[in-house]
């Protein structure tokens, strides 16, 4: 198989697993950055309303299909993800409303943070390592970046990270998929 570049909507991720092997750095985003994606996701908002654009897109995903597992092993965009990731798990209720779930994550070297980010973020637990630390601060960027802001924000942000195609103005990555006689990693 050829190497895949499309481009995917979030929506169309939902649904899907990524594992993040070991040989990917934790997660390191800071406050600055998530704010400044909710901040692109936004003016975008503004921007499809206005009839300027159809979709938001981010920078690469890189995967490779783990068929015996029935996942992607994630091997670039994690920091965009897991942001992602934290965002959708933030409007969780929304979502549900919706009839959506999130994607899921794993991490070859935390196989608890799966079930850390699949609950509602405890920033209690910002000690216990690292990644915790790491996600608990964004978590806390985007509470802090919705609170404030007007209830309907947080609908309007949520359905442009789920719409999909045919309902319009979206957040999409370019997916690169790369063939499995090619190695993830040199």
């Amino acid at each position: 198989m050829a190497t895949q570049l499309s481009l995917r909507s979030i929506s169309d991720l939902l649904g899907e697993r990524f594992h993040i092997p070991a040989y990917q750095r934790g997660y390191r985003w800071t406050r600055r950055q998530v704010t400044e994606l909710l901040d692109d996701i936004w003016e975008f908002q503004a921007l499809a309303d206005a009839g300027v654009s159809t979709f938001y897109c981010l920078q690469p995903i890189v995967v490779k299909h783990r068929a015996e597992f029935g996942d992607w092993e994630l091997v670039d965009g994690q920091q965009r993800l897991t942001t992602i990731h934290l965002i959708l798990n933030y409007l969780s209720e929304l979502l549900l409303a919706l009839g959506q779930d999130s994607f899921r994550l794993s991490y070859q070297t935390r196989q608890d943070s799966e079930y850390f980010l699949q609950t509602k973020i405890d920033t209690t637990q910002a000690g216990k390592n690292i990644d915790y630390f790491h996600i608990c601060e964004a978590y806390v960027a985007i509470q802090d970046w919705f609170q404030g802001r007007h209830g309907s924000h947080r609908m309007k942000v949520l359905q442009t990270l789920v719409n999909d195609d045919s309902a319009g103005k979206n957040v999409k990555v370019i997916w690169y998929e790369l063939p499995q006689s090619q190695a993830a990693i040199p």
